[in-house]
């Protein structure tokens, strides 16, 4: 129950982040800047907790941190870049259509069964991407295919950190991500000479996103999923859409149009026939499927 709800708090607060984000853009900081600085100083708020453990010994810690780190920074970098391109809803949205990607990639990588639900889900999230990006001039925006690749990836690291990770430190692995992520955004910066920082006006969202909507949400992601299932991960993370939604039309006035709620509902949808499991003709909550039998060995003696 606490990781339930420790997760939709990091939902709630993921959705904060796009508007947080938004201030930095719309004050001239580049992707990689805001990047920089959000887990950066994200990396230092965790280091203060987990200094003690000396985790730099744990090799194995290390590259499943790095290796987060690496998916977390190319997601975030195709979601920002995609957000410069379009409306904060429309990237919420498209990003929860991501989750869907889950039950896929785990049948083709871990060759888990797929069900016919998935399959309708995949359909109505694609649907839902070409409504939310259409405007009177009918076509798939570029910006949003750039948040729809960021998503895709967002849900290969929801994978990892339960295939990599669930019996790890979360605040070790917490800390070395956000280091790698730190230095791979340093070292973006550098390569295409953006500048380091944009106006004062960005700072609010720098530090929001740092505090919050990074440092305290991959810890907190990473502690919930040690007790949460993938799937249930993802349903809770699904209503970062409508969080993100509601925050960017109390503080940027965004606009509510036919194309965003038709999408919304399509997407709401798809996430809710991902959670179901059929058998014998009959609908069965993922949860009761994924609980794992205890004293099932039975002793012929």
């Amino acid at each position: 129950k606490v990781a339930f709800v420790l997760m939709i708090v990091v939902t709630i607060l993921w959705g904060g982040g796009y508007s947080a984000a938004q201030l930095a853009i719309d004050d001239g900081w580049s992707v990689y800047s805001i990047l920089f600085f959000r887990n950066s100083i994200g990396f230092l708020i965790c280091l203060l907790f987990c200094i003690k453990t000396k985790f730099w010994k744990d090799k194995y810690s290390l590259k499943v941190g790095f290796g987060a780190g690496v998916i977390f920074f190319v997601a975030y970098a195709f979601q920002l870049e995609g957000q410069k391109l379009t409306s904060i809803p429309n990237t919420a949205f498209i990003t929860t259509c991501g989750l869907v990607f889950v039950p896929i990639i785990l049948r083709i990588v871990f060759k888990n069964k797929l069900r016919w639900t998935v399959v309708l889900a995949f359909v109505l999230e694609i649907i839902a991407a070409l409504v939310l990006s259409f405007t009177h001039e009918v076509a798939f925006h570029i910006g949003d295919a750039l948040v729809l690749v960021g998503a895709f990836l967002f849900a290969v690291h929801i994978i990892f950190i339960d295939k990599k990770a669930k019996d790890l430190n979360p605040i070790v692995i917490t800390c070395v991500q956000l280091f790698t992520m730190g230095v791979l955004a340093g070292i973006s910066i550098i390569i295409r000479s953006d500048p380091l920082t944009g106006g004062p006006k960005g700072w609010p969202g720098i530090l929001f996103c740092a505090l919050f909507a990074t440092a305290f949400c991959s810890a907190g992601q990473y502690w919930a999923q040690k007790h949460l299932s993938p799937n249930e991960t993802s349903i809770i993370m699904s209503q970062e859409g409508l969080f993100a939604t509601i925050i960017s039309i109390i503080l940027y006035g965004e606009v509510i149009t036919v194309n965003l709620v038709v999408g919304a509902v399509l997407v709401t949808i798809a996430i809710f026939l991902i959670q179901v499991q059929v058998k014998n003709g009959k609908k069965i909550p993922v949860k009761n499927l994924e609980t794992p039998v205890k004293n099932d060995i039975i002793d012929d003696t």
